[in-house]
C-alpha cells in the first residue's frame, strides 16, 4: 500500500495534436476528400545532451536510432482522407541545413528501430474514429551524417498526400456522410478545417460545442478543491471560505455545487436562503477517505495504494446543485405503538500500514503493477514457533446475541525451498479474546488446506459453523491472537488487516456514530418497511446534538433529553422516521464531532505550451501522463 508523501511527483504531458510545437509550424495549403497538401516549417532544432554527447529534439517528438545509431527525432501528426487504403506521399520542396556536431549522441538499442526511416515522411492509416478515416504523418527532420561529423535538417518540408485513385468515392454498407461528434477530430487532425467521412464528402461543420469534461469545468464562476481523509460530517463556514479566498460576495449561494469521483454530492446550506453569504453561515456534507478503490478487483487492498485523501470539488455555477432538505424527526404522540430497535450490525475495520513488504518470489508478481496486492502490513510478520495479538477497540456490544463475525486478512512472507525451506504450507490459529480473558477460535488453517508461499488467505468464522456470542466481546479493548505451531521449517505470515461485525448499540463513541436499521428488524409480521420506526441514541457528552440522514436531508426537532442507563450518564436524541429503504444510514454528533478539511484550495488550470494541450480533455491530445521520481526527471525529458 503505498503511503502518501513516499515520493515527490513530476508531471510530464506528451502531446501529438498541437498544431504549433515551439519550433515547428504546420501550414495546409489544400485540404480535399482525396489530396492532403501541407506546407512545414522548422527552426533549428535544439540541442540537448545526454552523457555528454549533444542530439537534436523537436518539441512533441518522439526518437528513434537511424542505421548508424544516431538519436533522431520524429514528428507525427494525424491527417484525414476519405479512403481507409495506404496514401501516397510525394515530396514537393525541401531546404535544409546543417552544422557540425562532432559528438552527437549514439545508441545501441535495436527497439529503437522505425520502419522507412530513410523517408523524408511516411504516412500509414490507423483506423476510423466513427466513420472518419484517420492516417498518421510520421516526418524525420534530421539527419546526421557520421563520417562527415555533420548534423542535417529540414527547414522546410512541402508535401502531398493523396488517396490512391482506384479507391476514390468508395460506396457500400459502411459508407455514412456524418458523424456524432468531431471536437476530437478538431483537436488532432491537420487539416481540421474540412473533415471527410468514408463516402468522400465534406462533412458538416466541425461542431462548435468544446469536449464535455472542458465545457463542464468552464461552467463554473468559481472551482475550489476540498480534500478530505476520514469519514464523517464537514462543517466548512463563512470563515474557512473567506481563508480560501472563495469569491463570497460574487456567489450565488443557492448555485453551489459539490462533485466527488465523477458524482454530485448532496450540500446542507445553513442561512443561506437569503442569497448571500453572512458570518454565521454554513454549509454541511458528508465526506469519506479514498479507499476500496481495488477492492473488489483484489480483496486484499482495502486501503487505497496510492493516496488516502479524497478530493472534493465545490464549484459555483449558473444553476442550483443537489441540497440535502431538512426533515421533521419529531416524536409523534396518538394511541399507535412505535417500534424500536436495540441495536444494528456494526462493522469495523483495523488496519496499521507500519511495514513494507516487497515480495516478488512468485514470478506471476513480475512486470505486474503493485496494486494488484498489498504491500504494508502490521509488522514484518508472525513467524513460528510463537504468536502475535492484536488490540482493537469494540464500542458499547449489545448483551444478547451470537452474531460475531470477525475476518482477518493474511499473506503469506515465507517460501517452500526444495534445498532449504520445505514449506508445504502455511499454519495458522485464529483467536478472539475478550471480557474475562477467555480466548474463542474463530478460524484455523493447516498445512494440508495448501495455503503456500506468498499467496493471500482470510481466515474467518463468517461461513463457518463456529459461533461467536456477543457476550465474549468487552465494551473496550479487545485481543485477536495469530497463533504459529509449526516446527522444523521457516513459517512467516503477514497480518495485512482484520474486521469484526459485531450488534452495536445506539450508542455514540467519541460524540459520534453512524448507524442503520437492520434488514431483519423488518420482520413483514409486526414491522414492515415504510412504518413509522423511533430510533434512541444516547452516550454524547453534550446536548448540542445534530442528526443527519446520510445524503438525503438534516433532521430536526429530535428529543433531546439527559440519560441515565444504568449509571451511564449521558445525552440521547430519539427521532422517528419512515424507513422506506434498509440501506439508508444515519449520523449523529455534536459540534465538536464535525470535521474539518486538509485544505481547501482553488482549482488551478494546467496551462500546457500550445492552446490545445490540455488534460481536461479526455479523449484528445495528451496520450501520455508520466509520473516519476525526481531522480529519473532528466532520462523522462528525452520522451517530450
Amino acid at each position: 500500500m503505498t503511503k502518501k508523501n513516499l515520493f515527490i511527483f513530476l508531471f510530464l504531458i506528451i502531446s501529438s495534436a498541437a498544431l504549433f510545437a515551439a519550433n515547428v509550424q504546420y501550414t495546409v495549403i489544400r485540404s480535399d476528400a482525396d489530396i492532403f497538401h501541407v506546407k512545414i516549417h522548422f527552426q533549428k532544432p535544439e540541442m540537448r545532451f545526454e552523457q555528454g554527447k549533444a542530439y537534436a529534439s523537436y518539441s512533441g517528438a518522439r526518437y528513434y536510432s537511424d542505421s548508424q545509431n544516431a538519436y533522431l527525432p520524429v514528428l507525427t501528426k494525424l491527417f484525414n482522407l476519405s479512403s481507409k487504403e495506404t496514401p501516397l506521399v510525394k515530396i514537393l520542396k525541401t531546404k535544409i541545413n546543417s552544422l557540425k556536431t562532432p559528438d552527437y549522441f549514439l545508441v545501441r538499442k535495436s527497439n529503437l528501430k522505425v520502419d522507412n526511416a530513410s523517408s523524408v515522411a511516411v504516412a500509414k492509416y490507423l483506423g476510423n474514429y466513427n466513420t472518419v478515416p484517420l492516417f498518421a504523418l510520421d516526418i524525420f527532420p534530421v539527419r546526421y551524417d557520421k563520417q562527415q561529423k555533420k548534423l542535417q535538417w529540414y527547414e522546410e518540408i512541402e508535401l502531398e498526400v493523396t488517396a490512391p485513385r482506384s479507391n476514390k468515392n468508395v460506396s457500400g454498407p459502411d459508407v455514412q456522410t456524418k458523424t456524432q461528434n468531431n471536437s476530437f477530430l478538431n483537436q488532432v487532425v491537420l487539416n481540421q478545417k474540412q473533415t471527410f467521412s468514408l463516402s468522400g464528402q465534406p462533412l458538416a461543420d466541425l461542431q462548435k460545442t468544446t469536449d464535455a469534461a472542458t465545457d463542464f469545468l468552464d461552467s463554473f464562476s468559481a472551482l475550489f478543491k476540498i480534500l478530505v481523509d476520514e469519514e464523517g460530517i464537514y462543517k466548512i463556514t463563512y470563515t474557512d471560505l473567506e481563508d480560501a479566498e472563495f469569491p463570497l460576495t460574487s456567489v450565488n449561494p443557492s448555485n453551489l455545487r459539490l462533485f466527488n469521483q465523477g458524482r454530485e454530492v448532496p450540500l446542507y446550506l445553513h442561512g443561506l436562503a437569503d442569497g448571500s453569504f453572512d458570518e454565521n453561515d454554513y454549509i454541511e456534507f458528508w465526506g469519506q477517505r479514498n479507499e476500496k478503490t481495488f477492492l473488489n478487483q483484489f480483496p486484499d487492498v482495502y486501503a487505497d495504494p496510492f493516496s488516502d485523501i479524497n478530493v472534493y470539488w465545490l464549484a459555483a455555477g449558473n444553476q442550483p446543485g443537489i441540497k440535502m432538505s431538512e426533515e421533521s424527526g419529531r416524536l409523534l404522540g396518538g394511541e399507535g405503538y412505535v417500534f424500536q430497535p436495540y441495536a444494528y450490525t456494526e462493522t469495523l475495520h483495523f488496519e496499521k500500514d507500519k511495514h513494507h513488504e516487497n515480495f516478488g518470489h512468485s514470478t506471476s508478481k513480475i512486470n505486474r503493477p503493485s496494486y494488484e496486492l498489498d504491500h504494508w502490513y502490521f509488522d514484518s510478520g508472525i513467524s513460528a514457533p510463537e504468536g502475535i495479538a492484536y488490540d482493537f477497540y469494540v464500542p458499547y456490544p449489545f448483551e444478547s446475541g451470537s452474531n460475531v463475525e470477525l475476518t482477518a486478512a493474511f499473506r503469506g512472507k515465507s517460501y517452500y525451498s526444495s534445498s532449504t525451506n520445505p514449506l508445504t504450507g502455511h499454519q495458522v490459529d485464529l483467536k478472539l479474546r475478550g471480557k474475562g480473558d477467555v480466548s474463542k477460535l474463530i478460524g484455523r488453517v493447516v498445512p494440508a488446506d495448501r495455503w503456500r508461499d506468498q499467496q493471500m488467505r482470510f481466515i474467518s468464522n463468517a461461513d463457518s459453523a463456529v459461533k461467536i456470542s456477543q457476550s465474549v466481546l468487552h465494551n473496550g479493548i479487545n485481543r485477536i491472537e495469530v497463533d504459529m505451531f509449526q516446527t522444523g521449517v521457516t513459517d512467516i505470515v503477514l497480518m495485512n488487516w482484520f474486521e469484526i461485525k459485531y450488534l452495536r448499540k445506539y450508542r455514540a463513541y467519541k460524540n459520534y456514530i453512524k448507524f442503520h436499521v437492520d434488514e431483519d428488524f423488518f420482520n413483514n409480521t409486526y414491522v414492515n418497511l415504510d412504518d413509522n420506526i423511533q430510533i434512541n441514541v444516547d452516550g454524547f457528552d453534550t446536548s448540542d446534538i445534530s442528526l443527519y440522514k446520510i445524503g438525503v436531508s438534516k433532521l430536526l426537532n429530535g428529543k433531546i433529553s439527559s440519560i441515565n442507563d444504568d449509571g451511564f450518564h449521558s445525552f440521547g436524541i430519539s427521532f422517528q422516521d419512515q424507513i422506506f429503504d434498509p440501506s439508508i444510514e444515519f449520523v449523529a454528533l455534536t459540534e465538536s464531532a464535525k470535521k474539518k478539511p486538509l485544505s481547501i484550495v482553488p482549482f488551478e488550470r494546467w496551462e500546457g505550451r500550445t492552446a490545445n494541450e490540455t488534460l481536461r480533455h479526455p479523449a484528445g491530445p495528451v496520450n501520455y501522463l508520466i509520473i516519476t521520481h525526481k531522480l529519473f526527471y532528466k532520462n523522462a525529458l528525452k520522451l517530450r
